[in-house]
């Protein structure tokens, strides 16, 4: 009577939605990532808006993200949107108050949290500086900090090796509170999304990886201490760091794309809209 999916980027997902779709067979796409709607990638609109007639998501973010962008629009008609609460970002968010890092950088302890590297596997446009020009960066980073840690990627499949690093394989959610910030080079990541709910500042080195919405790119800019930077020729990006660091910081990215008002869990409101639909 219902498919319930997870992700249709798999091929077999996509060819049973698509066949429960060409039956008149409803079928909710369950989206994953603990926030919906930052970014403005083909791989949204093509796959997960378009294999599915109703879509339940995080937050509220979503319906604007569709209407104003530019890539993720559904190839066929839209699915509903249902929007919902991120279970560990409900339990974890305390407030949109962030606090202001120490003028010292120096005198803090930081988590750089990279994204996956791809290989010949990539989700481009937006998603696909080479390996080799990611590994560099992440080289350089970590000579201009000593005091920063690299939270591997739990996906990471590639080995490569930047020097001596110290590499955290556990989850993200249960190590935040080991640091004072957190360093990233992506917006558009669950990993992120997890970061952003908590109150301890992040800087955000834009190397041009992904592709934000539009309506994601100001509460983001608010979130954090955000630098561009040209990852063949960083220059001097301690400094520039420092001349931000009176900026205030807010929290106006998780409660618009990660959780909603309610107390509902996800869990429920997706038996709810499978209740609905069989009624």
């Amino acid at each position: 009577d219902v498919l319930i999916i997870g992700s249709p980027v798999k091929i077999p997902v996509r060819a049973e939605a698509a066949m429960a779709l060409s039956s008149n067979i409803p079928t909710i796409c369950v989206d994953h990532g603990n926030e919906s709607g930052s970014g403005d990638h083909p791989v949204w609109g093509f796959d997960e808006q378009s294999y599915c007639s109703h879509f339940v998501g995080y937050g509220s973010a979503w319906i604007k993200a569709v209407e104003n962008g530019k890539y993720i629009k559904p190839l066929f008609s839209k699915p509903k949107y249902i929007k919902s609460n991120s279970t560990y970002i409900k339990a974890n968010y305390v407030s949109k108050k962030i606090d202001k890092l120490d003028n010292d950088l120096s005198n803090l302890k930081f988590a750089y949290i990279p994204t996956k590297l791809m290989g010949s596997k990539r989700i481009g446009p937006f998603l696909s500086i080479s390996d080799e020009e990611y590994i560099a960066w992440q080289k350089y980073l970590f000579k201009v900090f000593s005091n920063l840690d690299y939270k591997a990627h739990p996906k990471q499949k590639i080995d490569h090796q930047i020097g001596d690093v110290n590499i955290i394989h556990d989850n993200i959610e249960n190590c935040v509170n080991k640091y004072d910030g957190f360093i990233v080079d992506t917006v558009v990541t669950t990993a992120f999304a997890n970061i952003a709910a908590t109150n301890k500042p992040i800087i955000y080195f834009n190397i041009g990886f992904g592709n934000l919405s539009s309506v994601a790119l100001k509460p983001i800019n608010d979130r954090v201490i955000w630098v561009d930077v040209d990852i063949n020729n960083p220059g001097d990006i301690v400094k520039r760091i420092e001349k931000k660091l009176s900026k205030p910081l807010i929290n106006n990215f998780t409660n618009q794309f990660c959780i909603i008002d309610d107390n509902n869990s996800r869990e429920k409101t997706v038996v709810d809209i499978v209740k609905r639909i069989v009624k």
